[in-house]
């Protein structure tokens, strides 16, 4: 297009804009071309917002990207149905049966039921404490 007070304006063949004159046309070329051509490098606002805080260290280990283990939590499906089942044993003046954890592990040592974590606290100490040699208790005659 014709502008009256530039002259005539040219348009870049990279971003499609016109306003260019004749004489800037050239350079924009060569640096718009040279940008074109860069990947920019994606902003991370999480690195930003953590900096100067003890989270910085956090964030620079990427551990921020790891997923955390959800809890094992039981199925309200199963939890609803044993409730219906106690109650109904209530009614009738039976005795329910024990309800039994899926989510427990069992001490192979001393058979006893615990949740993960501490089932892990637990088998060590409970397998050390088994594999001492128990104290011989001497009766006075």
């Amino acid at each position: 297009g014709i502008n009256a007070e530039y002259g005539e304006l040219f348009m870049c063949s990279i971003l499609k804009r016109h306003g260019y004159g004749e004489d800037r046309l050239a350079k924009h070329m060569n640096i718009c071309n040279k940008t074109a051509n860069k990947q920019r490098k994606v902003f991370d606002t999480t690195k930003q917002r953590a900096e100067g805080t003890d989270y910085a260290s956090y964030v620079a280990k990427g551990l921020h990207l790891q997923e955390h283990a959800k809890p094992k939590t039981r199925g309200w499906k199963q939890a609803h149905n044993e409730f219906q089942q106690i109650v109904k044993c209530a009614r009738t003046g039976v005795a329910a049966p024990p309800t039994e954890n899926p989510d427990y592990v069992t001490c192979p040592t001393c058979n006893r039921k615990f949740n993960e974590t501490a089932g892990k606290r637990h088998m060590p100490v409970c397998k050390e404490r088994n594999s001492r040699k128990p104290i011989r208790v001497t009766r006075r005659k």
